[in-house]
């Protein structure tokens, strides 16, 4: 974890924790328009919980998105509630913030959504099950987008880092608990060697490292520099829409043997690998569900 993600050198500036404090309520914000518009998509069951709710989705915003937020001091939070007077999100804000001390076990092993991470129901009514995939990373691209738009645009309070050196705090937060993290892998697909009795590996076929750097490469407005500061970056613009476009084509999770698991990292294909490294003779991982699996992408086209 990088320097300084625990401790905040800048606890005593009031201005900065306000700035911080401002876009934490961005998030939440958006959050919440989502759910109010698409509550059904973020109701999941566990082995513990058999109803649907909002259990497991409001336990991640409070324990990946506030209790993480950068920075924070060792062992408390320094962000509070935002005031509203608008008494639904006011509720749903008491909803999240419960989980600070809620001791209710959510099964995070046996947690599904309704119905995306079934595999047959994408085979009986795919047109459905894509719409609603599509609102999924609508949802997950807002959130990347508003996180990259204030870093890279409110990053700096009088010339200091809000976030630390080159961002390193908010571009981990985003790697980990926004893109890592999300709590609804909406379609696991199959290794073909996987066996659900043995030790598998949850594995993002892009690795978390493309979406935690790619902000330092871009930027959300033209009159800003990336956050290198490279004048030839200067016109690589990145909207909401490419956000959503970028997720559609490369947000995908596979369940993998250990084995294969250790063939990608004989090749150092850990946070960095090609697009076919999946395909390259050393790792030859095969998707149990191809069909599916180039479906999404030629639809995309």
């Amino acid at each position: 974890m990088p320097a300084g993600l625990n401790t905040d050198p800048f606890l005593g500036n009031a201005e900065i924790i306000e700035i911080r404090q401002s876009h934490l309520s961005r998030l939440l914000s958006a959050v919440y328009k989502h759910v109010t518009e698409h509550e059904y998509l973020f109701l999941t069951s566990s082995s513990i919980n058999v109803d649907y709710s909002l259990d497991y989705f409001n336990k991640w915003v409070f324990n990946g998105l506030v209790a993480t937020f950068p920075y924070r001091t060792e062992g408390n939070i320094i962000y509070k509630k935002s005031s509203t007077t608008e008494k639904s999100y006011g509720k749903w804000l008491n909803e999240v913030w419960s989980w600070e001390n809620n001791k209710k076990r959510v099964s995070r092993k046996h947690v599904k959504s309704q119905r995306l991470n079934d595999i047959t129901a994408w085979e009986s009514d795919f047109e459905s099950c894509y719409t609603e995939f599509q609102l999924r990373m609508a949802f997950l691209a807002e959130l990347i987008f508003l996180i990259h738009d204030f870093v890279a645009n409110e990053g700096y309070y009088n010339s200091t880092s809000i976030y630390g050196k080159n961002m390193n705090s908010i571009r981990v937060f985003l790697g980990q608990w926004i893109v890592r993290c999300y709590p609804l892998k909406d379609v696991v697909f199959h290794s073909d060697m996987w066996d659900g009795d043995k030790k598998s590996v949850f594995e993002h076929w892009t690795p978390m490292s493309f979406f935690r750097d790619i902000i330092m490469f871009t930027q959300t407005r033209n009159e800003a520099m990336p956050l290198l500061g490279m004048d030839h970056f200067k016109e690589r613009i990145l909207t909401q829409k490419d956000w959503f476009d970028i997720l559609m084509y490369n947000y995908r999770i596979v369940l993998i043997t250990k084995e294969e698991y250790d063939r990608l990292n004989r090749q150092k294909w850990k946070s960095y690998r090609p697009l076919n490294g999946y395909d390259d003779i050393n790792v030859n991982i095969k998707i149990r569900e191809k069909e599916l699996w180039e479906k999404l992408f030629t639809k995309q086209e």
